[in-house]
């Protein structure tokens, strides 16, 4: 179960920001991409066979002209979320409805991807995802493990607006956000929507379309009303929205567990976990993404990442080096309670550290590319070091 929000400064600026929670098997990789599909996938699943084929048809019918940073599952070619290097940013979340889920509809996440590297605009992706949901329909096992299948709600942005996308199978209804919002795993939309499918138009949205039994074992309503409480206190800059991905109702040493907090470790009955974390803004028009590509934030930095320093990452995003990052929270958990709130204040001081280089050189890009590239060293350091200490094994970060 997942989590994204979006809000719109005083100053009209746009702050987004979204976890993925997955299968805490699941690996979930960091890279800049294009829009081909040879895209490394590993494990192949047949279950995304169906999946796959009708992705090969509609990727014919595109150019992909641009390229984007994704965090996506390893064995999937979509994302969970993303951002192209025209500054549309993307998170989806899983929600539950009573429409039928096509078996060889597009998953959303697979949509997702196609979006950005086909829409400059917030606006002309939300109708990109339109098109495909009218075109291929949605649908799919999006599980890793087990058999999960939905419907998809979105937030979709750009340096200038944010949208809200929900859809039920094919139906959909769209809704723009003026101050801040969020969606969760339950649909968010109700009778106040810019624009809607014919069929859906003048209905409540959420109460038409939900799968109620589904939707409350999701937690989506509860989550979400955190995180519209928590987004309303925080401060309007990229730090306040990680509070809010931070949240968590237990301590350093011993997480909350449940689905009712934001950031979370696996549990039963529902095992997910929060694997990866991203927050995007877009200071003096510049595309500046806050990334945590480490399983549970709260014990990891956030690096920032600009395009343009693509050679960095492409030795340290392989599977390998997601499948490390991941061992070394397993690690985390495995050490004592005094470890992992020792992790956790180095990772902020991290984040404070890092803020302060970055937000000290806007405006200048050679200057900014040097601290990036700076930070970016630093963070694969701390990450080193903290897995030699707790003893995982395998090639540097």
């Amino acid at each position: 179960m997942c989590d994204t929000i979006g809000r719109i400064t005083d100053e009209r600026s746009v702050l987004f920001g979204k976890n993925s929670d997955r299968h805490p098997k699941e690996v979930q990789v960091l890279e800049f991409v294009t829009g081909t599909l040879e895209s490394d996938r590993y494990p192949t699943l047949d279950k995304y066979t169906p999946q796959f084929e009708t992705l090969e048809k509609a990727h014919r019918h595109f150019e992909h002209p641009y390229p984007a940073l994704i965090s996506r599952p390893s064995w999937i070619w979509g994302a969970e979320m993303g951002v192209n290097d025209r500054g549309v940013v993307i998170g989806n979340e899983a929600v539950f409805t009573k429409q039928r889920s096509l078996k060889e509809g597009l998953l959303g996440m697979d949509m997702l991807r196609l979006a950005l590297h086909n829409a400059s605009t917030a606006e002309t992706a939300v109708q990109f995802i339109l098109n495909l949901l009218d075109r291929y329909g949605q649908g799919g096992d999006g599980a890793f493990i087990g058999k999960l299948t939905y419907s998809n709600s979105f937030i979709i942005g750009d340096k200038d607006r944010l949208f809200i996308l929900e859809t039920a199978g094919s139906r959909w209804a769209v809704k723009e956000i003026k101050t801040h919002d969020s969606i969760s795993n339950a649909y968010r939309i109700g009778t106040t929507y810019d624009t809607s499918d014919a069929v859906s138009d003048g209905k409540h949205f959420a109460e038409t379309w939900r799968d109620g039994f589904k939707e409350f074992f999701s937690k989506g309503r509860v989550r979400r009303k955190t995180t519209k409480r928590l987004l309303a206190d925080a401060e309007p800059t990229w730090m306040g929205m990680r509070n809010v991905l931070l949240h968590n109702r237990g301590t350093l040493g011993k997480m909350d567990r449940s689905m009712k907090s934001i950031a979370i470790n696996a549990s039963f009955p529902k095992p997910t976990r929060t694997t990866a974390s991203m927050v995007v803004e877009y200071p003096r028009d510049t595309i500046l993404i806050w990334s945590c590509p480490t399983p549970l934030p709260q014990y990891h930095p956030f690096v920032p990442i600009i395009f343009g320093v693509e050679d960095i990452w492409e030795e340290r995003n392989s599977y390998e080096d997601a499948k490390k990052r991941q061992d070394l929270t397993d690690a985390l958990l495995r050490s004592s309670a005094q470890e992992r709130t020792k992790a956790a204040e180095a990772a902020r001081a991290l984040d404070k550290r890092f803020e302060k280089r970055i937000r000290t050189v806007l405006g200048d890009k050679a200057k900014l590319m040097k601290a990036i590239r700076q930070c970016t060293t630093d963070f694969l350091k701390h990450e080193d070091d903290l897995a030699k200490r707790l003893g995982v094994q395998g090639k540097k970060m």
